[in-house]
């Protein structure tokens, strides 16, 4: 699909970025001299992109799925631990970066090949494409600190592509912008369906326009977003929500975490016409399943704590099927997801996989169901949202596993804490009689975790509080919490 974009409007515009602009002719050029190299590495090459967005790293995405290659795009934020455990992990044939290494690769026990994108051989690979059985790995949060990766099948992908598309009514003169970063999911939204598409993508990179992203959807003319809900807050906060900043939008898409009524008041007050979509799914089911349009005129009507993720007409993806299985009556469960495009499982970790998709199809062995851990219930024909089941949280839609937090703090010395989320703040409650070294411990946290896993207020406790299974009582610590407040 790309690659046809490429040929019908060569000149027309794929990257705009503040100081160039790609056309799809060039960026077709630099897929295939990317490409060039990576298919020099054998059948299927699994690829390391260590690349901020922008063009280079799109090209390289592409010319990896070109060759029948399988990438994992490294968020340049992580610690420089967590990119080295990703890449031990991993093991991949080909590392890409620009100029620099973000990290050594002095302690791998493996030899990937080096590409420096600013370096690239003249060659260009001009043989047919190769479809690979993988399309991408995502690296989500692990309980033992050993992150676990997601394995994207590329015939999910494409069919998501495919249909998103269509359902945003996507054309040539759309601008899309790009404001998660590459080792989100969300971002492989942005990725695959604007330049699949024929729209502009316009990566949001900079500092500027990552703290003040609704002066930049003003600047470029950005007609679709899509983003998790805690951006809205974000423009709300720096007092950017105005008719002016978000004149040239038509469409935006949220998802990753739950949408508040709140939110939407705030939108629609300074753009009353522009189409709202709430999408809801894990990594593990391809992005999302569900997509629910929304207007200034129906989503009070369909909200309650958070805004339905679906309507009572269906609102969901085809190929998907939403059951919800464990509650007291069918009104209310964990959220079971089935349908032909799940995730192929856990990268090297079949175990996990067994848990977390259940059942299989005994002809291709591939998942055939998906548990979410997502606890919904149905009120007045609408599907909500309720809460997590399990110890996965979410803090502006950066998903984590709240027992890693604690494994961490573990190695650093404390032999019992517990960590909950509230309020989009991440707080650990540890148990002890002693002073605690904070400022050590959050500076030996930086180094283990991502910025946005790291506990917001940590509070001491001589004892933690246990129920009748003597274990540890989220229940009681929310209360302390909500005392606090």
């Amino acid at each position: 699909m790309f690659l046809e974009k490429c040929k019908s409007q060569p000149d027309a515009p794929a990257i705009i970025e503040d100081d160039k602009v790609t056309s799809y002719a060039e960026l077709e050029q630099l897929t295939r001299r990317i490409a060039a190299k990576i298919f020099s590495l054998g059948r299927e090459p699994k690829v390391l992109i260590a690349l901020p967005q922008g063009a280079y790293a799109y090209a390289t995405i592409f010319a990896t799925l070109m060759v029948g290659g399988v990438y994992c795009a490294l968020n340049e934020n992580l610690p420089v631990e967590r990119k080295i455990n990703i890449l031990e992990v991993f093991s991949p044939d080909c590392i890409v970066f620009e100029k620099q290494l973000p990290f050594s690769t002095d302690s791998l026990n493996f030899p990937p090949a080096f590409l420096d994108v600013t370096s690239l051989p003249g060659s260009k690979y001009e043989g047919k494409v190769h479809v690979g059985k993988l399309a991408y790995l995502i690296f989500t949060s692990g309980s033992t600190g050993i992150p676990k990766g997601v394995m994207i099948r590329r015939s999910a992908l494409s069919h998501l592509v495919d249909w998103t598309i269509r359902a945003t009514e996507l054309t040539y003169r759309d601008r899309w912008g790009q404001f998660s970063n590459l080792g989100f999911d969300m971002s492989a939204i942005d990725i695959f369906v604007s330049l699949c598409g024929g729209a502009s993508l316009i990566p949001f990179r900079s500092p500027l326009s990552r703290a003040f992203p609704a002066r930049y959807i003003h600047k470029f003319g950005v007609t679709v977003w899509n983003s998790v809900p805690s951006v809205i807050d974000l423009m709300d906060q720096a007092g950017q929500i105005s008719q002016e900043l978000l004149s040239s939008l038509r469409l935006m898409i949220f998802g990753g975490e739950p949408l508040r009524p709140k939110q939407l008041e705030n939108l629609f007050a300074a753009k009353p016409e522009v189409k709202i979509v709430n999408i809801y799914g894990p990594t593990e089911i391809t992005i999302f399943c569900t997509w629910f349009p929304l207007s200034k005129e129906m989503y009070k009507g369909v909200s309650g704590t958070n805004v339905a993720i679906i309507g009572k007409n269906g609102n969901i993806v085809s190929g998907w099927d939403i059951q919800l299985a464990g509650g007291d009556s069918p009104q209310e469960g964990e959220i079971i997801v089935r349908g032909e495009h799940l995730a192929a499982g856990y990268w090297n970790d079949e175990s996990r996989t067994n848990i977390s998709f259940g059942e299989f199809d005994t002809q291709n062995g591939l998942p055939k169901l998906y548990r979410t851990r997502d606890w919904a219930e149905w009120r007045d024909d609408h599907l909500f949202f309720k809460y997590r089941i399990d110890r996965q949280a979410k803090i502006y839609g950066n998903r984590i596993e709240l027992e890693e937090v604690d494994f961490f703090l573990q190695k650093f010395g404390i032999s019992n804490s517990f960590s909950l989320v509230k309020d989009n703040k991440l707080h650990t409650f540890i148990e002890t009689d002693q002073q605690l070294d904070e400022s050590s411990l959050t500076e030996f946290l930086y180094d283990k975790l991502p910025s946005y896993s790291i506990p917001s207020r940590f509070h001491l406790l001589k004892v933690l509080p246990r129920n009748h299974n003597d274990k540890i009582d989220a229940t009681a610590l929310e209360k302390i919490l909500e005392g606090e407040v």
